[in-house]
C-alpha cells in the first residue's frame, strides 16, 4: 500500500528550510490544523462508509442473485434467469462460461466486486488512516510539548517580574538591593532567557511543521485522488462490460 509521505516531508522541511515564523503566528497555524484533523478525520468516515457500501452491496447482489435462482428453477425461464455457471472440482465459479443468466452475469460480477472492495480497503482507506494518523499525531505531540515550554517561560517570566517589582520598591526608597536579591534575580533572568529561547525555536520550527501539513496538505490528497478515480474508472468500466451480457436476458 502506498503511504503518505507528509513524514519525509516533514523531515526535510524542518531540516532544509527553518521557517521565518516566531510564536505569534503559532495561534493562527494551530487553528488551521484543528480545521484539517476534523476535515481529514471526515474524509476517513467517508471513505469507510464508501467502501461498507461498496461490501454491502456485493452481499445484496448474491442475496438477489440466490432468490432469482430460487424462484426461477424448473420454470420456462430458467435459463435465462437463474441457470448458474459451472464450477470447477474446488468449487470455484468458472469465468469463461457461456452461460448468461440473470444470476450468472451478477455471481460472476460479486467476485470482481469483492476483489474491487479489497482494492478500495487498501489503496484508498487504510492510506487516508495512515494520513490521519501521521498528521494528527506528529502535530498534537509537538503542541504537547510547546505547551510545557510556554508554560516554563511563563513561570520564569512571572519570577522575573516579580522580583524586579520588589528590587524597584527597594531602590525607590532608596535602599540599596542585597546581594541575595541581586543574584536571585540574575539567575532567573538566565532562566528566563534560555527558557525564552527554547520556546521560540520550538515554536518557530512547529510553525514550519503545521504550514507543512496543512498548506501542502494537497500533496498527500493527490495520490489519494489519483486511486480513486483509477478505482472508480476501472470499475464502472469492467461493471458495463459485464453487464452488458443482460441484453441477451432482454431479449429473450
Amino acid at each position: 500500500m502506498p503511504k503518505p509521505r507528509v513524514a519525509q516531508r516533514i523531515k526535510s522541511v524542518i531540516s532544509k528550510n527553518p521557517s521565518n515564523n516566531n510564536s505569534e503566528n503559532l495561534v493562527f497555524l494551530t487553528n488551521q490544523f484543528i480545521v484539517l484533523k476534523d476535515r481529514l478525520k471526515l474524509l476517513v468516515a467517508a471513505v469507510k462508509a464508501h467502501h461498507g457500501s461498496l461490501v454491502q452491496i456485493n452481499k445484496t447482489r448474491l442475496e438477489v442473485a440466490k432468490q432469482i435462482v430460487a424462484l426461477s428453477g424448473g420454470s420456462p425461464i430458467h435459463d435465462v434467469a437463474g441457470k448458474l455457471p459451472p464450477s470447477n472440482e474446488n468449487g470455484e465459479v468458472l469465468t469463461d462460461s457461456d452461460v448468461n443468466s440473470f444470476a450468472s452475469i451478477h455471481i460472476l460480477l460479486s467476485g470482481k466486486h469483492q476483489a474491487y472492495a479489497d482494492k478500495y480497503l487498501k489503496f484508498v482507506v487504510n492510506y487516508a488512516i495512515e494520513w490521519e494518523r501521521v498528521v494528527v499525531s506528529r502535530v498534537s505531540t509537538q503542541l504537547k510539548t510547546a505547551r510545557v515550554l510556554q508554560q516554563n517561560l511563563n513561570h520564569y517570566q512571572s519570577k522575573v517580574e516579580s522580583i524586579r517589582q520588589g528590587v524597584n520598591v527597594t531602590l525607590a526608597k532608596g535602599k540599596q538591593v542585597d546581594q541575595k536579591t541581586a543574584d536571585r534575580l540574575k539567575r532567573n533572568e538566565d532562566k528566563y532567557s534560555i527558557a525564552k529561547r527554547e520556546y521560540e525555536d520550538f515554536a518557530s520550527d512547529l510553525c514550519t511543521l503545521i504550514e507543512e501539513v496543512t498548506q501542502r496538505s494537497w500533496k498527500d490528497l493527490h495520490p489519494m485522488l489519483i486511486k480513486m478515480a483509477q478505482f472508480d474508472s476501472t470499475l464502472s468500466n469492467d461493471e458495463a462490460s459485464s453487464l452488458s451480457n443482460l441484453n441477451q436476458v432482454v431479449s429473450v
